[in-house]
């Protein structure tokens, strides 16, 4: 039987089919840095420094922003359940996520951060499982878990997961962790330096996951702008530069 499925990633259309109150807008609409630096106020002089630091956390808002316009929210809480795998070195700027809050005003976080090769951060337990609070009004949770995300034992399933600057292609433990993705259903988004980096994505995970396949890439307006030039290949990247989604077939 052959199957079509859409690989449509967009944030055209915005359709959004929850549980919150349709009378309050759920989120900030920023459509680039520029957009941001006027949201903060901030000056032109500083916009460099504030984008090296705050691409993280706007990227996260714009993949937020497309799972919110897409998927179904059935909880009333309105508590977002993120899950971002992969960490590394993301977490020095863990303070810079407090801007989830001002972004989308309307929700609670509980965030966690997951990968063996955490850097190191001054309120991280080494080896351990960390749970602190970011905001003084406890709207943000977040957890620290030096583990494979496939290794975790009684872990809550999110309501979606996030992995930065993935390079899916180049570590084979990713096999394991989006099998396990694909057998619990969990909405996945990934992000990659270049357009190279993702088409290769998209051909090993279609040659070899069976049911696991890639939408379409898509360029993300809160990239770091500062560029990285790879030696090998003389191709120009940035951090989380092309954004994708991962799409699961379940055979009936």
């Amino acid at each position: 039987m052959n199957v079509e499925l859409s690989t449509e990633f967009s944030m055209e259309n915005e359709s959004p089919v929850t549980s919150w109150d349709q009378t309050v807008r759920p989120y900030v609409q920023l459509e680039n840095w520029k957009g941001f630096f006027n949201f903060k106020n901030l000056l032109p002089e500083n916009s460099g420094d504030v984008s090296k630091k705050y691409h993280w956390v706007m990227t996260a808002y714009f993949i937020l922003r497309h799972f919110l316009q897409t998927e179904v929210i059935t909880t009333g809480s309105l508590t977002l359940n993120v899950h971002f795998v992969g960490v590394e070195t993301e977490i020095q700027y863990i303070h810079t996520f407090n801007e989830l809050l001002n972004l989308f005003p309307s929700f609670k976080f509980q965030l966690s951060f997951i990968g063996p090769n955490m850097q190191h951060n001054s309120s991280i337990t080494d080896n351990a499982q960390t749970t602190k609070i970011l905001d003084t009004n406890g709207k943000i949770e977040v957890k620290f878990i030096y583990q494979l995300y496939h290794d975790i034992v009684g872990i809550d399933k999110p309501d979606l997961v996030i992995g930065f600057n993935a390079g899916i292609s180049a570590y084979p433990s990713w096999k394991t962790t989006i099998l396990h993705l694909k057998k619990n259903k969990i909405p996945s988004y990934f992000s990659e330096y270049c357009w190279r980096c993702y088409y290769t994505t998209r051909n090993v995970l279609h040659g070899h996951l069976r049911g696991v396949h890639v939408s379409n890439g898509l360029p993300n307006n809160f990239r770091c702008p500062t560029q990285i030039r790879d030696d090998c290949t003389k191709i120009t990247q940035y951090r989380n530069n092309i954004v994708f989604k991962l799409l699961f077939h379940h055979p009936e």
